[in-house]
This record gives structure tokens, C-alpha cells and sequence, in this order.
């Protein structure tokens, strides 16, 4: 089962297919620099896609993000410093950008430009505004938890037009 959730502008929106319980405590998974980099690149490749600069490495950022996914629980974090992006239930990063942005993308209306629950996780990983980023996996009981903060946050009504840019 995989799920993901988006925060935008303040508001919860889901896109869930099935349902999972609290899991209880995890067991972090930290992340060598080699996976930092992954991250980065994976990232980063979608983002110069859409004319938006790379986005570099938040330590605060990073941390914040694993205090969030230890808890092993499919929610959004309430603080909203960071734009935030969380799946469940994929087997790597590579999966986890593969439904965020490849199974997001072809959804997204430039014209409207307008935030859609279908399409959440696309326009924060690439929005032009953005430019940091910390993510963290943890190895909960039901599967991985994977909790991505970017900094400054995106999806911002309003804002669509000018961060959220065709290829």
C-alpha cells in the first residue's frame, strides 16, 4: 500500500489509497552523504526540468524531518515552516520521486495554475521559491515513512504562476 500527503499553504490535503494505523515508535533510518546526494539529484533534475534553481541541503531541515517520521504516524506535522511532502510504503527514494512528481506531473494544469490535491507533491518539489530541502526515512513497523521539509515552503495560493513553471 502507498500512500503520500501534501501540506499546502496551511491546509491538509491527501491522496491516500488504503489506510494505515499508528505504528508506533520507529527505528531511524539516517542517511549516509551518499543518500543526501540521491536526494539532491533526484530533486534537482526534476527542478531544472522546470527553470527552478537546485535546491542545497538543510541540516535543521533534515532533523526536523526525522523527529517527524520516527513517530510513524501518516500525518502531516502541524508546524508550518516548512513546506512538507510524506509517502508510505515505497522501497526507496527513487519510488517515492517516481509518484511525487512522474505520476503527478501529467495532472497539473499550467494554465490554471492553481494548487490541486492531485498534484501537491509535483509543485513543491519543483517550486522556484524553494530552495532548501531535509528529508528523512524511518523504518516503521508497517513500511518505511519518508518525510521530505522544504524550505521556504511552497504551494502558496496565489503563487502558482511564477514558482510552478512548464518544461
Amino acid at each position: 500500500m502507498k500512500m503520500s500527503y501534501v501540506a499546502a499553504a496551511g491546509l491538509l490535503l491527501a491522496g491516500v489509497v488504503g489506510t494505515v494505523p499508528n505504528a508506533g515508535p520507529a527505528q531511524a533510518d539516517s542517511l549516509s552523504q551518499a543518500d543526501i546526494d540521491h536526494v539532491l539529484e533526484l530533486h534537482n533534475t526534476k527542478r531544472a526540468q522546470h527553470h527552478a534553481p537546485a535546491l542545497t541541503w538543510s541540516a535543521e531541515a533534515a532533523d526536523f524531518a526525522q523527529k517527524w517520521a520516527n513517530r510513524c504516524e501518516f500525518e502531516h506535522s502541524p508546524d508550518r515552516k516548512y513546506g512538507e511532502n510524506i509517502a508510505w510504503g515505497y522501497r526507496s527514494w527513487d519510488e517515492v520521486m517516481k509518484g511525487w512528481v512522474d505520476d503527478e506531473e501529467p495532472k497539473y494544469d499550467y494554465d490554471a495554475g492553481e494548487f490541486s490535491p492531485e498534484t501537491g507533491h509535483f509543485t513543491q518539489v519543483v517550486w522556484k521559491a524553494t530552495t532548501q530541502i531535509g528529508v528523512a526515512v524511518a523504518q516503521c513497523p508497517d513500511g518505511p515513512f519518508y518525510v521530505a521539509e522544504y524550505s521556504p515552503p511552497g504551494n502558496v495560493q496565489g503563487q502558482f504562476k511564477k514558482n510552478v513553471l512548464p518544461k
